[in-house]
């Protein structure tokens, strides 16, 4: 407020009258002030037109009238100290709630006592059936590696010229019964490549067994010499059969998923068909391969620390995961 202002104002006039003055120079209306002074425009217009009766009090007045003057930069505290309220003006008038209805209940303090404890025992029953129902839909098989397994081993199929060798010899060929032992114990060196030297063993116990039971008959030279001949002429890899070839081919429509773990995490798989191929945990360092027919249904709990191939293609899990680090994901 400018000094012509304030002499503009000095002249006699009412506070109310000065402070309506100073409000419509400034461009603001009721409600512009109501909402700076916290005020009613009903009472911003109460002390425009000095109705003070229709206010709480005078002390209230006072601290309206200073509030306001402040706002419209007025300096009227003198003034505003020197105004006499009068006897009425300084009771408050009380209106009745015109919202209220009703009658004021007895007894409400027990009431809402009795409810509160109702509330928290129903709401407490629906977090733990929210969370059994959680929980159980990620529930771990007791043994989860008992799916896994059949899925990898299904493939391997013992071949048939493991049986039929033997009958080259002749119809007395008993004693070549050792050559499936001698199998078995091929297929669990798989992984070595000295397959001459299996199909040594396995000559060599057949000459063994063909001589040790036939010593005494006088046929047992020419049986055993048939057998060496039909076992020598046997191609090496008709006998043991590449199990690491078989591993990397996939039956047609179906699907490999590999696993590799950074740290603490479980992993469920399923089938196009719902069948839960594994369901299982891990640790760091450690890997799962899956193979069934897809789409899969992929549930990855700590999923940041695993990492996903589908047939041989990086699959990413961060678009999928939860903020609670679980990914849930369909891999077709």
């Amino acid at each position: 407020m400018t000094e012509t202002d304030q002499e503009q104002f000095s002249a006699p006039a009412s506070i109310g009258a000065m402070l309506r003055q100073a409000r419509e120079r400034r461009g603001e209306t009721l409600s512009d002030v109501a909402h700076a002074l916290k005020l009613s425009p009903y009472q911003v217009e109460a002390l425009e037109q000095e109705r003070y009766d229709v206010l709480p009090g005078a002390a209230f007045v006072r601290g309206f009238l200073r509030n306001f003057a402040r706002h419209v930069h007025l300096d009227l505290d003198a003034r505003i100290a020197a105004l006499d309220l009068g006897g009425g003006g300084t009771v408050a008038r009380l209106s009745t709630v015109t919202n209220a209805s009703g009658e004021i209940p007895v007894g409400g303090e027990r009431a809402r006592k009795g409810v509160k404890p109702a509330l928290v025992v129903i709401v407490g029953m629906a977090l733990a059936l929210g969370a059994g129902w959680y929980f159980d839909w990620f529930k771990v098989d007791e043994q989860p590696q008992t799916t896994a397994p059949r899925a990898l081993v299904e493939p391997v199929v013992t071949p048939a010229p493991l049986t039929e060798a033997p009958r080259l010899g002749g119809a007395e060929a008993p004693p070549l019964i050792a050559v499936p032992e001698a199998s078995d114990v091929a297929t669990v060196d798989l992984d070595e490549p000295a397959a001459d030297g299996t199909t040594d063993g396995l000559r060599e116990g057949a000459e063994s067994a063909v001589e040790g039971d036939m010593g005494d008959a006088n046929e047992g030279a020419g049986v055993a010499t048939e057998t060496r001949a039909a076992t020598e002429d046997a191609p090496p890899e008709a006998a043991v059969p590449s199990a690491s070839a078989e591993e990397t081919e996939l039956a047609p429509g179906a699907g490999r998923l590999s696993f590799a773990l950074r740290g603490e995490s479980w992993i469920q798989v399923r089938d196009r068909d719902g069948v839960a191929l594994f369901t299982g945990t891990g640790g760091p360092g450690s890997s799962r391969v899956v193979q069934g027919q897809p789409p899969f249904a992929i549930v990855v709990g700590n999923a940041a620390m695993v990492s996903l191939e589908f047939n041989g293609q990086p699959v990413d899990l961060t678009p999928h995961t939860s903020p609670g680090g679980v990914a849930r994901m369909t891999v077709q």
